[in-house]
């Protein structure tokens, strides 16, 4: 703390030299607005700016370990790198080794504002921003063809109120290749809500699909399935769903699709090709989410329960073949096909700031093997295959602090990953084995006073200018 103090006395005796007022926004911390104090400095042209600008890189020299500690143990881990405002989703195309995240306001690189949502298009290697796509308002949820090199964005609110576009990019060149309008509605009352489980692809058949979860009462739209060509984009076919729907997941061996249902305990199997509705599968307790064992030809569906189960179906039937405990309220379900395991992600009430769990599945066996406590309020779940490693992203309720819990194999818990503030998705990059998680910010701010110097120190010296910006953290899976 010796540098500290030092630091202090030294730009406080500059402040009574020079008189320069302290700044009201930190009034009674003794610590002068330093960009404020060197503007003031320049203007009078005096010799007194030497002084200072010597006193202050004196002091950045003496109190340097103390800043870079307070800034090492407040920051993410990782390589952190802004982007667009209120980022909502992360994509990694492996095959293009790009990395899209959704922002909520664009920044192209030159740091201008783009007026509208974007997409930003990062290197998967270095992390570094290559370019930043507007693609209109409320880009919320984003899905790839890695056959074709297509990513496709789901616009909320284009068309009108509950009006749906879907924008084509080029996942080589990040380029807009096209849109297809998918609804069009003027309606306020209801909602049309979508998140994760909204989208599926059959790359084999080279279709993409997308369900809207409609908001009931009342339903100003009706539940529908569209369709979509896998390389232009362009609507195929829209299908009428029976009621609303939560989840679909494709299995690309039967060319079945699997939706389940928001408001029925029940499952729908459809024919992937037509829409046609094959059958129509009772899952008791209700479905939270859906995934495909593509390998075994397995469907696995997470009951919405307090005490949940994963049920396992034949995907050539839609018979069930399993009933495996899982934990309280599963959200997600994550398939390590090479290991023959499935992770249910939990999260453990339904009150937000609950702590979440994985319950990790023998497939093989049909057993629950363990379940283990993560962090508050779990949102994202993702496997880096090569390591067998799961990331599991958190936000603590109290600070809005971002979490990434890594588990082994096994589903033991290895560690737990300081990310930034409030995270929003969560993505891998397979070959390089880096992990992306997009957060509103790179850190909360702290009210002491050495932090405030240090911000200001920050700022004079233009370090990390873009504080109010989304950001990627970059992490090593194998760390």
């Amino acid at each position: 703390m010796a540098c500290e103090s030092t630091f202090l006395r030294a730009l406080g005796e500059m402040d009574k030299r020079l008189n320069i007022p302290e700044p009201s926004s930190i009034r009674g911390s003794r610590i002068p607005l330093v960009r404020h104090a060197m503007g003031q400095i320049i203007a009078r042209q005096s010799k007194r700016r030497l002084i200072a600008l010597g006193m202050l890189l004196t002091a950045l020299v003496a109190g340097g370990l103390l800043i870079a500690q307070a800034i090492d143990r407040d920051a993410p881990a990782g390589t952190t790198v802004a982007v667009g405002f209120s980022p909502q989703g992360v994509l990694v195309d492996s095959r293009t080794r790009h990395v899209f995240t959704l922002d909520g306001v664009g920044v192209d690189r030159q740091g201008r504002y783009l007026q509208t949502g974007a997409v930003s298009m990062l290197d998967a290697g270095t992390g570094a921003v290559l370019r930043s796509m507007p693609v209109g308002q409320s880009p919320t949820w984003i899905t790839d063809d890695e056959r074709t090199r297509r990513a496709f964005v789901i616009v909320l609110g284009g068309g009108g109120a509950n009006g749906l576009l879907v924008r084509t990019l080029d996942t080589t060149s990040g380029a807009v290749l096209g849109t297809a309008v998918l609804l069009t509605s003027s309606s306020t009352g209801g909602s049309v809500r979508l998140g994760p489980g909204v989208t599926a692809v059959d790359e084999p058949a080279g279709h993409v699909f997308v369900i809207n979860r409609v908001g009931y009462p009342p339903a100003p739209v009706a539940p529908l399935l569209w369709m979509l060509d896998a390389r232009s984009g362009q609507l195929l076919r829209t299908v009428h769903l029976p009621a609303a729907p939560a989840a679909i997941a494709i299995d690309p061996q039967t060319h079945r699709a699997f939706v389940t249902s928001a408001t029925s305990p029940v499952m729908w199997m459809l024919n992937a090709d037509s829409g046609v509705v094959l059958r129509t599968i009772p899952v008791s307790g209700g479905a939270a989410t859906v995934t495909v064992d593509a390998r075994t030809d397995r469907v696995l569906v997470a009951t919405a329960a307090a005490t949940g189960r994963l049920l396992v179906f034949d995907a050539h039937t839609g018979s069930l073949r399993q009933s495996i405990a899982a934990g309280p309220y599963p959200s997600m379900i994550l398939v390590d096909e090479r290991r023959e395991r499935a992770f249910v992600l939990d999260q453990g009430s339904l009150v937000f700031n609950a702590t979440g769990s994985v319950s990790t599945v023998d497939l093989r066996r049909g057993l629950l093997v363990g379940t283990v406590t993560v962090g508050v309020n779990p949102m994202a779940i993702a496997l880096h295959e090569g390591s067998g490693r799961v990331f599991v992203l958190n936000q603590e309720t109290s600070t809005r602090n971002g979490t990434v819990s890594v588990l082994a194999t096994s589903g033991s818990l290895l560690q737990t990953i300081r990310v930034g503030l409030q995270p929003s998705a969560l993505a891998i990059d397979e070959p390089s084995g880096h992990v992306f998680v997009t957060s509103q910010a790179a850190s909360t701010p702290r009210p002491d006073a050495l932090w405030s110097l240090i911000e200001r120190v920050r700022e004079f010296m233009a370090v990390n200018g873009s504080d109010n910006r989304g950001v990627v953290t970059m992490l090593d899976a194998g760390r």
